[in-house]
């Protein structure tokens, strides 16, 4: 297992880009991959991984929250950490 921001080249780890990339960690759910690293920066490209980055108001299809069913119901999100979360379904909603 590598060892965080280490750097490797592409060809090194299977990949078929022969740019560098960066073993780092997402600062949401702690999932470890690789990332194109940008040199010119110094950085990685997306520290968050595909899922944590595309959640709640971060996702181009995000319409406030509320969303109303086929009944005519108004469905407001609410976040995990909310106290009135466990009122809510599955989806949060």
């Amino acid at each position: 297992m590598p060892e965080i921001g280490e750097i490797k080249k592409g060809a090194e780890i299977g990949y078929k880009r022969h740019g560098k990339y960066i073993w780092v960690t997402c600062p949401d759910c702690g999932k470890e991959r690789w990332v194109f690293y940008i040199k010119k920066e110094r950085r990685a490209g997306s520290l968050r991984c595909c899922g944590c980055a595309q959640k709640g108001q971060l996702n181009s299809g995000w319409k406030g929250g509320r969303n109303i069913s086929p009944d005519g119901y108004v469905h407001i999100w609410l976040s995990p950490d909310n106290y009135g979360v466990y009122g809510s379904g599955w989806s949060g909603y």
